[in-house]
């Protein structure tokens, strides 16, 4: 209607609609979709991580993964950063995959004592992601870029990273 577009685009690009379910509903396609992000960050990581450990597979394997297949991208992102060796461990993976999900909670509700221990974990592990980030940018004397590239990580997740951890 703008102009923006031909107006037979849309008909040219749905030759063949493609219907995928959601990862949870293809757990077997976890073990494919993991080696090949794990490839990819080797490539642009210089890691020499080349598979997961076999704890590692099972916590994502039982992990509901409501991201879909870009938050197992950004799970396996943030073993390479964490990770050293030549395997993703399971200690290397985002602590909500080692907590396994969050119970849905009313707002304002206190988490249960038995959750108290794992919240302390979640933000010792925010704590130490922050200092790391800092720290970064301090040895890039204030370079976003440079701190990114020393941290081995992308652009826009340390962007996303700085933002949910209030850094300025």
């Amino acid at each position: 209607q703008r102009g923006v577009f031909r107006e037979d685009l849309y008909y040219r690009l749905r030759v063949v609609p493609i219907c995928l379910p959601p990862l949870r509903e293809r757990r077997e396609d976890l073990p494919l979709l993991a080696g090949a992000f794990i490839e990819r960050f080797q490539h642009t990581m210089g890691k020499p991580i080349s598979r997961t450990s076999g704890a590692a597979m099972a916590l994502m394997m039982d992990y509901p993964w409501p991201g879909n297949v870009r938050e197992l991208e950004n799970a396996i992102e943030h073993a390479f950063v964490r990770g050293n060796g030549r395997e993703i461990q399971a200690d290397d993976l985002p602590i909500e995959l080692r907590l396994g999900p969050a119970p849905e909670a009313a707002a304002g509700t206190p988490a249960p004592p038995a959750a108290q221990p794992a919240i302390r974990a979640l933000r010792r592990t925010q704590q130490d992601e922050r200092s790391l980030i800092v720290a970064a940018l301090e040895a890039a004397r204030g370079s976003k870029a440079e701190a990114a590239r020393r941290l081995g990580i992308g652009r826009t997740t340390r962007w996303r990273r700085m933002k949910q951890l209030h850094i300025a």
